[in-house]
């Protein structure tokens, strides 16, 4: 049998079983309430989460992360079958860092050049890059477990974009507790972390995801 024929026959039997479309978005909510109401039982969210949540800063740091994430569910979704490329869900993941990075420069040239380190540094830097990982490991473990029903020709960009997922609805449920608002600190250090998990999604996904 020919390489594509046998791409195509896994297709077909990937169709015949639940879809990772269908089960990985129910296993993501699930995971993500459990996770988030865990983490907001343990910790709570901010006390002034009612008043600020309308700035243009905090608006931000509350909806990139979800961006990210519902950007990389639609592109390993995509990756999962055989042979299947992002797509246009690629545009949406390239324009967040646009974003950011925008959002950045903007405060540079709004605050004083000796208020750069602490807005950068914050209060809560080594708190935020534990918790954030930590909170999304459950969410990357059962994304792919899901995944794996799947039949990517590409484990590592699989396991990649599922770490994307998980660090971006982590993310979000974080930022419900953060306090921190300057842009210098979020963008710096919740990347950080999403990439962080990232890479551990495509560690893993390039042992588990491999058939």
């Amino acid at each position: 049998m020919r390489t594509d024929q046998f791409i195509r026959a896994i297709a077909a039997d990937v169709e015949r079983t639940r879809p990772v479309e269908v089960a990985l978005p129910r296993a993501l909510l699930a995971s993500a309430v459990i996770v988030g109401a865990a983490f907001l039982i343990l910790v709570g969210p901010r006390s002034d989460f009612g008043v600020v949540a309308s700035s243009a800063n905090v608006l931000l740091k509350q909806v990139f992360p979800v961006i990210l994430a519902i950007g990389a569910f639609g592109a390993v979704v995509r990756v999962a079958r055989p042979a299947a490329r992002v797509g246009g869900w690629s545009a949406l993941l390239t324009a967040v860092p646009l974003v950011l990075l925008t959002a950045v420069a903007a405060e540079l040239m709004q605050k004083p050049k000796q208020d750069w380190y602490s807005g950068l540094v914050g209060q809560t830097l080594w708190f935020c890059l534990t918790v954030i990982p930590l909170m999304s490991l459950p969410i990357l473990a059962i994304s792919l477990w899901i995944l794996r029903r799947g039949a990517s020709t590409r484990p590592p960009v699989a396991g990649a974009l599922a770490g994307l997922m998980s660090g971006g609805v982590a993310t979000a449920l974080y930022a419900i507790h953060c306090t921190e608002d300057s842009p210098l600190f979020y963008v710096t250090w919740y990347s950080l972390a999403i990439l962080l998990v990232t890479a551990v999604g495509a560690a893993l996904g390039s042992q588990v995801l491999r058939w």
